[in-house]
């Protein structure tokens, strides 16, 4: 599936208040879950994904933003449409989104959502955010709020005991996860990994970044753990770049003689998962 760009540039307000009122139901807009469709198997970057109607889905991964409208998602395998709970692990807050689209269509992510499902969220328009995704069966009233593209009523924060569990399960499964905020106020999300068995220094020198002719970097992602951030420039032959917003610790490769250069390393970065990478100049 080929989903359309949005035009210009998606800007989002402060997060919405969680309320337990009842969501209304706006007049119908002509949309239906009937037919349900499943579908065949299908190949994603090498990857078999099949399909199925699972009543209890129930998993943990990263969300990313992708252009839609109303508050609709993207998932691999659910039904088209099923309904699903979004709770981001940082904070506990968790919202109702109505599966749509197969997606996403590269990368690592677990689940794409809407401009709209992102503002409720919290998310940012940049960040891959650590989430919950748990399949529901609504009232049909609040399925009514979502076919006709508004947001139904927020979900009680999910406890921060049950979220320490559901982050512990997240770093089992993806033991890095890059995320760089936009804002000095932003925080980055850190999920502890379990202890790698390759040997880190205690203290990296960290480099400055590169001012020389050629200073076209590849961004791979921020780390507040400056040990995290080492591995995954060990790995991928990057740098490890201190300083800035937030003290994080930037892992970056390059630098490109020209922007061409960086534009392909850019590419190269997003085939392995990146997909959050990005070009800067220093």
């Amino acid at each position: 599936m080929i989903f359309a760009a949005l035009a210009g540039c998606v800007t989002f307000g402060d997060s919405p208040t969680a309320t337990t009122s009842a969501a209304v139901a706006p007049e119908g807009s002509g949309v239906s879950d009937d037919p349900v469709k499943i579908g065949a198997p299908y190949v994603i970057e090498g990857t078999t994904y099949v399909p199925q109607d699972n009543p209890t889905y129930d998993d943990v991964g990263l969300a990313n933003i992708y252009p839609a409208t109303g508050m609709s998602g993207a998932h691999r395998t659910l039904p088209l449409p099923s309904y699903v709970e979004v709770t981001e692990l940082n904070n506990g807050r968790t919202i109702l989104v109505r599966i749509s689209d197969r997606g996403p269509m590269s990368g690592n992510g677990l689940i794409e959502i809407s401009p709209l499902a992102a503002q409720q969220l919290g998310l940012s328009a940049h960040v891959p955010t650590a989430v919950r995704v748990r399949r529901v069966n609504p009232p049909e009233q609040e399925k009514a709020v979502l076919r006709d593209g508004a947001m139904a009523s927020q979900r009680i924060d999910t406890p921060e005991s049950l979220l320490r569990v559901l982050r512990a399960k997240l770093a089992k499964s993806q033991p890095v996860v890059t995320v760089e905020p936009q804002h000095e106020q932003a925080r980055a999300i850190e999920i502890k990994a379990p202890p790698s068995k390759t040997s880190v220094p205690d203290k990296i020198t960290p480099k400055k970044a590169v001012t020389a002719a050629g200073n076209y970097v590849v961004q791979l992602g921020a780390f507040s753990d400056e040990k995290r951030a080492a591995l995954l420039a060990r790995k991928e032959g990057a740098t490890v770049v201190s300083g800035g917003a937030g003290g994080l610790y930037r892992v970056r490769l390059g630098p490109f003689a020209d922007k061409a250069a960086a534009e392909a390393g850019l590419k190269n970065a997003r085939g392995k998962g990146f997909n959050q990478a990005q070009i800067y100049r220093n």
